[in-house]
């Protein structure tokens, strides 16, 4: 059993662990079989929690940034401590292999704290305004980053140290409060990380986490948090998004995908095959950014594309991670397994033709080997929707542009790919993509780099995760402005003819042209001179005049 991990109470709760009430099994993907539980956090713990991390919230985010720095440090020598624990209670829990641990979870999760330590102090600096213009003489102030308050985070399990430390970190940089629930799919992962977040010492309401299903999701969502994270499904996240909304708060969404490939005829095709493989199996194929869909220029390229692929599909070992050597662990239960197979179902019979894999696999765990098609109809689920699988739909576009539209006919936009020996006119195709994220001749692998900002259009979310542009989702710009006192300003009551003649003046005096200028200063000075008092005092109308 691991050192980090106990599951005797299951709620963190203003630095208390506490037990929840319903009991959740814990299934290995692996084999199928009942490896431990938790149980769920009840709704007025949920509540409880949300109420520690507000009352947390003011000495937190008046905190020096160096207190915050320290914990921050502390959580990340503690995750590379012990992050073989957390790689084994991974590939047990969600069915990892060994690699996708290390290169997918461990080290961006690292790397993400590592980037935040050395920014948000640059990103959330304050931003002095010097008024320049004659109207705002003698004012000064700034533009300061202030964090948004109690934030809740949902985390998927498909990368479950990982994408929670990518909504976690800026959330707690930044000095937010949080409310963390991990999927259920990924408790004990989650719960492990959890004890690493209590040891390195945040104060009590900082860090709170509670534990369960959609149940448990649906009252943090209902509850008095600021804002959420939610990094899902589509459909949930659509769910998180209307009853935000009815509460008048926002939230970031970083939902799912249905991400083109597309291959021109110029492209190294060794090359293209390896990566389509590795982008459309790593992790599974359970990756919201990985490849869904192949799209090649040209019939005959299309055609020598498919028979590399499949031969470097066929060469891809199954199995459990424990074995450093598997390149492909389980789908994450019988559910997901069952519905991937029934996207390869409608393919089939729709016209499309299954050249590798597409069958359930004998013997324990969820697995699905990898599975190459071609032709997919563009009317089938597996290219309509997104596929959680190792599926590799691979279809012939005619010319460029016709590939192009084709990329860009599903409502999703989070990444894709553009495969050419010519980068720079990759660029260029890679410009008239609809996605967060385009790569040339490499796939999803940006995830690793948290200085690119992570996120989708249309139906794979709004917001951002990762690099600078987490820290300032997760704040808010705040102006303070101060004026020297002494006399009343020159546009406070009470209005006159005078006033309105010197502003309709001053307009084109500080930004007409040459001419305006010339006109609206001679406004100014000669005007009042033949209108007694106002020779000396502008704003004021001695006459009825205009």
């Amino acid at each position: 059993m691991s050192t980090i991990l106990r599951t005797e109470s299951e709620c963190l709760i203003n630095g208390e662990w506490v037990p929840g009430d319903e009991e959740f099994a814990v299934i290995s993907p692996v084999t199928g079989e009942k490896i431990g539980s938790f149980r769920a956090a009840t709704p007025e713990q949920v509540t409880a929690a949300v109420t520690a991390a507000w009352q947390a919230f003011p000495a937190y985010a008046a905190s020096l940034w160096t207190a915050r720095e320290r914990l921050l440090r502390r959580l990340r020598n503690l995750l590379l401590v012990h992050q073989d624990e957390l790689a084994d209670i991974m590939i047990d829990e969600v069915g990892k292999t060994r690699v996708d641990t290390v290169t997918a979870d461990i080290m961006p999760a690292v790397e993400t704290i590592d980037y935040y330590l050395r920014r948000t102090p640059a990103v959330l600096a304050p931003r002095t305004l010097r008024h320049f213009k004659p109207p705002l003489w003698g004012k000064w102030g700034r533009i300061e980053r202030v964090p948004l308050g109690a934030v809740g985070i949902i985390s998927p399990w498909n990368f479950p140290v990982s994408l929670a430390i990518a909504a976690i970190i800026p959330a707690l940089a930044a000095g937010n409060t949080v409310v963390w629930k991990p999927s259920e799919q990924a408790t004990l992962t989650g719960l492990a990380m959890a004890r690493l977040f209590a040891k390195a010492g945040f104060p009590p309401g900082v860090f709170n986490v509670v534990t369960g299903g959609p149940a448990v999701g649906a009252a943090l969502t209902a509850s008095d948090i600021e804002t959420l994270v939610f990094i899902g499904g589509t459909a949930a996240g659509m769910k998180v998004l209307q009853a935000m909304a009815a509460h008048g708060k926002t939230a970031i969404l970083e939902l799912g995908g249905n991400d083109p490939m597309i291959v021109l005829e110029d492209a190294d095709l060794d090359q293209a095959a390896v990566g389509a493989v590795w982008g459309a199996c790593a992790n599974a194929g359970q990756i919201c950014s990985g490849v869904k869909r192949v799209i090649v220029v040209g019939r005959k390229t299309a055609d020598a594309l498919a028979t590399k692929i499949v031969q470097v599909a066929s060469g891809l070992k199954m199995g459990s991670g424990r074995d450093p050597a598997v390149a492909i662990g389980p789908l994450i239960s019988a559910q997901a397994r069952e519905r991937i197979h029934a996207f390869v179902v409608d393919a089939a019979a729709r016209g499309g033709h299954v050249l590798a894999g597409g069958a359930i696999p004998p013997g324990p765990g969820f697995f699905y080997p990898p599975t190459v098609l071609a032709d997919v109809p563009v009317d089938s689920r597996l290219w309509q929707e997104e596929a959680f699988g190792p599926l590799i739909p691979i279809v012939a576009a005619e010319t460029e542009a016709n590939a192009i539209d084709l990329a860009n006919s599903t409502p999703f936009g989070l990444s894709a790919s553009v495969w050419t020996r010519d980068p720079e006119h990759g660029m260029a195709v890679a410009r008239r993509l609809r996605a967060g994220t385009v790569m040339i001749n490499d796939h999803s692998s940006t995830w690793g780099d948290i200085r690119c900002p992570w996120g989708g259009f249309g139906l794979s979310g709004q917001g951002r995760i990762h690099g600078d542009e987490a820290l300032l989702e997760l704040t808010a710009p705040q102006v303070v402005v101060a004026d020297k006192p002494g006399k009343p300003k020159m546009w406070w009551y009470p209005y006159s003819a005078g006033k309105a003649r010197f502003f309709r003046a001053s307009v084109d005096l500080l930004y007409g042209g040459l001419a305006s200028k010339a006109a609206s200063l001679a406004a100014l000075v000669l005007k009042p001179s033949r209108q007694g008092d106002g020779a000396t005092d502008p704003w004021k109308t001695t006459t009825g005049e205009d």
